[in-house]
């Protein structure tokens, strides 16, 4: 059954918590025989002090070491079952309704799993190697070290890939097999399932699976913040880049700011920018043709928005042609007309993705986990259509200014190299 793009339809969500510490929530969506169940520990690279950077990674690895099996299980199964690091551990199954127990089984096989000493030291040798390699590959999304230094400027989230050799190198079994007992237990975890499932049999087989699981003693890690607005920042590099790519990178809040109207309206801006742009704003600074807009929405930290294009020709010339269009947005209002498309878009585009039960299960897992509130998932195609040309120009003026920027300028390997950074 199809529902409507400008609705978000808000399903039965529960919430549990087992004696152990472990949280849960259900969300029913009977509309098919399936369901979705993601655990996300509340550990990653945002969590580590520098003494630790990898260690995240380096358990990912690890605990997902021999996960060929599960994957393949679910696979027969007629589903799936997929794990990934970075800000948290996510662990993803999805399947058939008559096998949610299965995948509790999966998934608290992590959560108990008995750590080798060869595991690890294998993963640790394969991290220090590819620590050591220098990236030269960028694209629309994806960032060079050194870009990704100057966006972190001031703050103690940056990870520099001559720390983390420099830390790897230092790591012991006895370290990561510490991080592993302290972080990774039922207590530092969200459950969370999407689908055609109940909140009884669910609690039923969580607490088969997962209720004898002891608890962790995870401590807190607040939220590494640098400067809102650092400074105008700015890099030339010669990359693996088929054409000249111009990357423009705004500091932002993220979406679980209070102020949700201004962060909407960053969301409606990428758009405006890239991919609904009025046509009385293609003209200003020779229509620099973006490519990709990208904001970052839920993670504990800062966000981002960042615009990517290609460009020909002199470089300062190209980012002059950006600014220039985003000073119109800046000085002169826009009609509710000109931002009409860009706001549908943008959050129909949301309304479609969160209308699929993995994205349901996987929002919700990362929200709770990162302590935020599940329910701000159905609240953002809502906030999203509220957005007015006032806010986007009270956006503009305020985020999307040279005092929050880093900028890249990046050529093609084969051009005359010799980087430069202002």
């Amino acid at each position: 059954m199809n529902i409507p793009t400008n609705e978000l339809t808000s399903r039965p969500t529960h919430e549990i918590t087992l004696d152990n510490g472990l949280k849960i929530i259900v969300r029913e969506d009977h509309r098919n025989p399936e369901f979705c169940s993601t655990v996300v520990y509340c550990v990653g690279d945002s969590y580590e002090n520098p003494e630790e950077w990898g260690l995240g990674s380096l358990l990912l690895y690890s605990l997902f070491d021999g996960y060929e099996r599960e994957t393949a299980l679910a696979k027969e199964l007629g589903g799936s079952s997929t794990g990934w690091g970075g800000e948290n551990l996510s662990q993803v199954v999805r399947l058939p309704r008559e096998h949610l127990e299965t995948a509790f089984e999966i998934q608290s096989s992590i959560m108990t799993k008995d750590l080798q000493d060869e595991v690890i030291r294998r993963y640790l040798d394969l991290m220090i190697l590819r620590s050591k390699k220098k990236s030269m590959f960028v694209s629309a999304i994806s960032f060079s070290p050194e870009l990704e230094a100057l966006i972190e400027v001031g703050t103690s989230y940056y990870r520099p890939p001559e720390g983390i050799t420099a830390n790897l190198e230092r790591l012991t079994v006895e370290q990561v097999k510490q991080w592993h007992k302290t972080w990774y237990g039922p207590n530092n975890a969200v459950l969370s399932i999407a689908g055609d499932i109940t909140p009884d049999e669910v609690k039923f087989l969580a607490e088969k699976h997962f209720g004898s699981i002891p608890k962790c003693d995870a401590p807190h890690r607040p939220v590494a913040r640098g400067p809102s607005a650092p400074g105008y920042r700015r890099i030339t590099q010669h990359l693996d880049t088929s054409y000249p790519l111009m990357l423009i990178v705004f500091n932002t809040p993220s979406a679980t700011a209070t102020d949700h109207q201004t962060v909407r309206a960053l969301q409606v801006i990428g758009a405006l920018l890239s991919q609904a742009t009025p046509a009385h704003l293609t003209t200003i600074g020779q229509n620099p043709a973006l490519i990709r807009s990208n904001s970052h929405r839920y993670q504990r930290g800062d966000a981002r928005l960042s615009f990517a294009y290609y460009f020909d020709g002199d470089p300062d010339e190209a980012e002059a042609g950006f600014w220039r269009l985003l000073e119109e947005v800046r000085s002169t209002p826009l009609s509710l007309a000109d931002i009409e498309q860009a706001i549908d878009t943008v959050s129909t585009e949301r309304q479609r993705a969160y209308d699929d039960i993995g994205a349901q299960s996987e929002l919700i897992a990362m929200l709770a986990g990162n302590g935020y509130p599940w329910q701000l998932l159905d609240l953002e195609v809502a906030q999203l259509r509220s957005v007015t040309p006032a806010d986007i120009q009270y956006a503009v003026q305020t985020c999307l200014t040279r005092d929050r920027v880093s900028v890249g300028h990046i050529f093609p390997v084969t051009q005359e190299s010799g980087d430069i950074e202002e």
